[in-house]
């Protein structure tokens, strides 16, 4: 029994992202010049598999946001001790509520929330991020989320395309 609900929910998880894929955009249909910017010059930059070897959704993912940190010269971190507006920090969208993430928008550049897809708490949690007069940028690229405080931007949500095929 247990083995066909994991089979079902393995499914669905599929089946959703291949739904975001098609109801998101690339960096065409975004009008945030910030949030363009970072689709051309990061998220979409054609990028050398330099071991040689086939990249995991995970390696992917991990090199990605490490890119978007290093393109503004951003430390990565996986805590919320030391906050600074010369930091990002990465962590689990299952381990936070939607206030904490509107508050750590004001403590760091960047707050990457991680599987913002994988269930559906982790979607509730996501979606109120999003509703929220307080996030200025969401951007959700399925396998993770980003939020950033920008004043004097308008409030919008951006749905990106996860570059699964980025090496």
């Amino acid at each position: 029994m247990w083995r066909s609900y994991l089979t079902f929910a393995g499914m669905f998880y599929r089946w959703k992202q291949i739904l975001h894929f098609f109801t998101s955009n690339s960096r065409h249909g975004t009008h945030s010049p910030f949030v363009y910017e970072l689709a051309e010059k990061v998220i979409y930059a054609k990028q050398k598999n330099a071991e040689g070897n086939t990249p995991t959704k995970h390696t992917v993912k991990h090199r990605l946001i490490a890119d978007i940190a290093a393109f503004y010269t951003l430390q990565l971190q996986h805590t919320i001790t030391e906050p600074s507006m010369d930091k990002a920090c990465y962590i689990p969208i299952d381990k936070t509520s939607a206030e904490a993430v509107e508050e750590l928008q004001h403590r760091f550049f960047m707050v990457f929330l991680d599987d913002i897809h994988r269930n559906t708490a982790n979607e509730a949690v996501w979606d109120a991020i999003c509703r929220s007069d307080a996030v200025l940028v969401s951007i959700d690229m399925f396998h993770f989320g980003i939020v950033c405080y920008r004043p004097g931007q308008r409030k919008e949500n951006f749905k990106l395309r996860f570059p699964f095929w980025r090496h």
